[in-house]
């Protein structure tokens, strides 16, 4: 896990609950959202494990309000991958 499952999965819950920011956190909130995207280029590493990988990846997602690639991204465990993989192959 890392730090990016945190922030993904806030605005995950957010989004899917329709919950309204705060007017006193609204900036702040937003603001460091956006700045997700580029924190995560910054903090990669050629040699990240796949769940820090996927953590980071499904934080650029939720960042950018793309929620249900988002919720892809974080339900999928590694293991799954080849039978999704499969199961996309095989529609």
């Amino acid at each position: 896990m890392s730090f990016f499952l945190l922030p993904a999965s806030i605005e995950l819950a957010r989004h899917e609950h329709a919950a309204a920011l705060p007017a006193s956190l609204s900036a702040a909130y937003l603001s460091a959202l956006s700045k997700l995207p580029m924190l995560a280029g910054l903090a990669s590493r050629p040699d990240w494990p796949a769940d820090v990988c996927a953590s980071a990846l499904a934080a650029v997602a939720a960042a950018t309000g793309n929620h249900l690639l988002a919720q892809l991204i974080m339900e999928v465990e590694g293991s799954e991958i080849p039978e999704v993989l499969e199961w996309l192959e095989d529609r």
